[in-house]
């Protein structure tokens, strides 16, 4: 028998954008958000949040991305002056006092030491202190709600589902969940960010029920063809534990400014074998200009000029001097601009996917390549929206 649990998540506070007006927006209520998409709420409904927050870690001025669904919170964070996105998520700590919640923090380069966050939430505030594992570093965190109206909102939804192979045995089961944004407002710029998010999730091609018609179309489809595994197992292979399936698709923010949305669309995958799958797409949105950017809207897309800052970096994560080959760790002795990318307030971050480069253990690569790196190759029109004419007088 299905159990499904429904996770819809809303809450719009706005987010900060170059434009410092200072303006509210009207909330809206994730009831009227959700209900639009096709979502029928439920009685026992769990409820959320995404909220942006902007402070200080150490004096350092940092924004925060954060999505709070039930006792689960995740997000990302960046220094304003780096621009390189770090990864949060909650974690348990046998030492917190009351009130305290705790967040481990996976940087951005394999050789960085972790740290943790031992925060305080009160009202539109967070604060507490960062720590490395080591215990050799600490400093303060004080964060508060950014509620400026000039940058797009959301509203933020979870569904998970799961189903057994054979109802009369606990397990193999296949699990489904699906993490989305919808953004909020009417306006002409949301309904674009809106329909880019359909795009990417399939469901343009779908128009019963909205967002919520097409996720139970696509949950559906994943069961069915879960079901039809069954016809290729031996009797001793029905219960064993290789054949539980999982999916699990999110959207989550990474910028939001100067009338940008960047989305991280990531989805881990096991249908059997070794080990999963992951990986990520990146919605670039101009939400003001209502295009979903390439590399070429943004910059010359000069390879000579580009591929060997990618190396340089990429020499410098596999601990590689400028005489070794690049085949001692990597597939090809050759690099060259990768598909997936992602901007930033101060670069761009270039993505390799699974075994797109290197072997299943390296994971994902991401290359930051700052802008002051590649400040020519920018567009006048880029240049002036990310408000980077000083580093190109410099």
């Amino acid at each position: 028998m299905r159990n499904r649990i429904a996770t819809l998540v809303a809450l719009l506070f706005c987010i900060s954008c170059g434009n410092n007006d200072g303006q509210q927006t009207k909330e809206i209520s994730n009831v009227e958000v959700i209900t639009k998409e096709g979502f029928v709420v439920e009685e026992g409904v769990e409820h959320g949040e995404y909220q942006r927050y902007i402070g200080t870690i150490a004096g350092q001025p940092v924004v925060l991305n954060l999505v709070t669904i039930g006792d689960n919170m995740t997000a990302q964070y960046y220094y304003e002056k780096v621009g390189i996105n770090i990864s949060l998520f909650k974690s348990v700590d046998s030492t917190l006092g009351e009130g305290e919640m705790s967040f481990t923090e996976y940087p951005p380069e394999p050789t960085d030491e972790p740290a943790r966050w031992r925060i305080t939430m009160s009202g539109d505030s967070i604060s507490g202190v960062w720590e490395n594992f080591s215990n050799s570093k600490s400093f303060p965190i004080l964060l508060t709600k950014d509620r400026r109206a000039d940058v797009q909102g959301f509203t933020v939804f979870r569904i998970e589902d799961s189903e057994k192979l054979i109802d009369s045995l606990p397990e193999p089961t296949a699990h489904f969940s699906y993490q989305s944004l919808i953004p909020k407002g009417e306006d002409e710029h949301s309904t674009f960010v809106r329909a880019m998010i359909y795009k990417s999730m399939g469901c343009d091609t779908i128009s019963q029920n909205g967002m919520g018609g097409c996720i139970q179309a696509m949950e559906q489809k994943y069961f069915a063809d879960y079901r039809t595994i069954i016809d290729d197992l031996d009797a001793d292979e029905v219960g064993a534990s290789f054949n539980n399936w999982s999916s699990d698709i999110t959207y989550d923010v990474l910028y939001n400014n100067r009338g940008f949305v960047v989305l991280d669309n990531g989805l881990y995958e096991y249908t059997g074998g070794a080990h999963g799958n992951y990986g990520s797409t990146y919605l670039n949105i101009d939400r003001i200009n209502h295009k979903l950017l390439t590399l070429e809207d943004i910059m010359q897309v000069d390879s000579s000029k580009i591929v060997p800052l990618i190396e340089k970096e990429v020499r410098k994560r596999f601990e590689l001097g400028k005489k070794d080959a690049l085949t001692s760790r990597l597939f090809s002795d050759e690099l060259y601009i990768p598909s997936e990318f992602y901007i930033g307030n101060k670069g761009v971050t270039f993505v390799y996917g699974l075994y797109e480069i290197a072997s299943y253990a390296d994971g994902m690569i991401m290359i930051f390549v700052p802008y002051n790196k590649i400040i020519n190759l920018l567009n006048a029109d880029f240049k002036q929206r990310m408000g980077l004419e000083a580093v190109a007088q410099k």
